[in-house]
């Protein structure tokens, strides 16, 4: 479920969003694992979790096309 809810949220942040704005999430989004990393979290879980996200948005990208 939380996976489906950011996905959606980075999509419509993405397609109705300003560029700059969708790019910063994006960003984050790739930089979150060592971000985690250095708050004591499992880089391990944080690199799953990105990869996830990201393969999510871009699916739901090409669904859109």
């Amino acid at each position: 479920m939380g996976c489906k809810l950011h996905t959606l949220l980075l999509k419509n942040a993405c397609i109705s969003g300003d560029e700059e704005q969708a790019f910063k999430k994006v960003n984050f989004l790739s930089r979150w694992p060592s971000i985690a990393e250095s708050k004591g979290f499992s880089a391990d879980a944080a690199h799953s979790l990105t990869r996830t996200l990201i393969a999510s948005l871009v699916s739901a990208l090409a669904n859109e096309l």
